[in-house]
């Protein structure tokens, strides 16, 4: 390391040689005459970089490194970037592989994770998150940019690239996206969905192809035209997140779809939300208007209380599709009646009466084991709540039509999955 009289600090690059420079405390500001001698990008004199790392070292060194700071400052106050003398890309401004400020990083201007050198003396400054509050970002390109830890109020995105880009740990309030894309990006534990108490988000043809969206979280933001194309998931639950004309593929495992907000309005959450708006949970429907899952695998996903009679979904060797679940548990039911017996038969029919039946068989094994504990609770009052309980129009068994996942029933907690999964199949082909 320089001495602290130098404005510079040198990092050894584990991946290339030689020494790279990162600033500390900035240097005297580029003029806009170095910009643009510097980008002069229409006569081809400045090479394209070759990689996502030569990317993000380009913001190491001038003139895009007194420029970095600049773009945050005017971002911070809601302030446009046109007016810069940044390059263009495509007809967007370029800030491919752009590091935000976050904490944890050292310094007005952070350095690049990829350049961190493994045993660092520098102190770590931890304060808030970086606020980005109502302002409107257009016509950019984010590739591999990197504003992990950021949190963005009432901005606006528009016509916006960021593929590939680190957007991990983010909160998202009040924000509208339209065009925008987030292929391969990684958006883990990001808030998509608003913090409680603001407002929610809208995505407008937003394209999540193959983003990492595992331990993201929602409250009832709007997604129109958006595609989830082999987005990874787990431990995603969608709340009341409200989804027209948007398509999945591939598998979705941990992931929740609600209709509604009631169910979190009956414990109390948000209500102060709504009064202050004059709106009532009612008014949050999650529609599934044709929405697009055919070419998705199902296998642990949960739907509550959703009518998916206006979306597509898969008709392959995976699924079975129950239309009216009543009728079809009788039909199932008469079915193991005649060719099942013994325990296989009592938990299969368990199994299916608390999915798709009236759930009688269910309560009754619930008060079974209430009566064997021996507890001090009111027995009557506490079958009489679960009955109403699962009876409410947010729960699983209000969404119609029901998809049943082979991969639910062939486990090895159920050595009988199997065999009943190859009846409900024969089932639905009779129907």
């Amino acid at each position: 390391m320089k001495t602290s009289q130098d404005l510079r600090i040198a990092f050894e690059d584990p991946f290339d040689w030689p020494v790279l420079i990162l600033f500390d405390r900035l240097p005297r500001m580029a003029t806009r005459n170095e910009y643009r001698k510097a980008h002069q990008s229409c006569d081809g004199t400045m090479p394209e970089p070759a990689s996502a790392t030569d990317l993000r070292k380009r913001w190491a060194t001038e003139p895009l490194q007194s420029l970095g700071p600049r773009v945050h400052t005017r971002l911070m106050k809601g302030r446009s970037l046109e007016q810069m003398e940044i390059p263009r890309l495509d007809a967007r401004i370029d800030l491919r592989g752009l590091p935000f400020p976050r904490r944890g990083r050292w310094g007005i201007f952070p350095w690049l994770p990829e350049l961190q050198p493994p045993a660092s003396e520098l102190q770590v400054m931890e304060g808030p998150k970086t606020h980005f509050k109502g302002g409107t970002l257009k016509h950019v390109d984010l590739t591999f940019a990197d504003l992990e830890d950021t949190v963005w109020e009432d901005y606006r995105f528009g016509d916006v690239r960021a593929d590939s880009a680190n957007i991990s740990h983010c909160v998202f309030s009040g924000c509208s996206f339209e065009d925008v894309w987030f292929d391969g990006a990684n958006l883990n534990s990001s808030v998509l969905g608003g913090y409680t108490g603001y407002e929610t988000n809208t995505f407008k043809r937003v394209s999540f192809i193959k983003a990492d969206l595992r331990n993201t979280v929602y409250r009832f933001p709007l997604f129109e035209d958006c595609d989830f194309s082999r987005a990874r998931f787990a431990s995603v639950n969608f709340a009341a997140s409200r989804f027209v004309r948007c398509r999945f593929a591939g598998r979705l495992s941990g992931v929740e779809f609600h209709g509604s907000w009631d169910w979190r309005y009956e414990l109390g959450q948000e209500r102060d939300y709504f009064t202050r708006r004059g709106i009532a949970p009612q008014d949050i429907r999650n529609t599934m208007l044709d929405v697009d899952f055919r070419d998705a695998d199902l296998r642990g996903v949960t739907f509550w209380g959703v009518d998916l009679s206006r979306s597509k979904l898969p008709s392959d060797e995976k699924h079975v599709i129950v239309q009216d679940p009543r009728s079809f548990f009788e039909s199932v039911r008469t079915v193991l009646d005649r060719e099942w017996e013994g325990s296989d038969r009592q938990e299969a029919l368990e199994t299916l009466d608390m999915l798709i039946g009236p759930g009688n068989q269910f309560l009754k094994k619930l008060e079974d084991t209430l009566k064997t504990k021996q507890t001090e609770t009111n027995l009557a009052e506490v079958i009489r709540s679960e009955g109403l309980r699962i009876d409410r129009p947010w729960h699983w068994r209000a969404t119609r039509p029901i998809v049943l996942h082979r991969g639910f029933f062939e486990t090895k907690s159920r050595p009988w999955g199997r065999r009943l999964f190859a009846v409900l199949v024969q089932v639905s082909k009779e129907a």
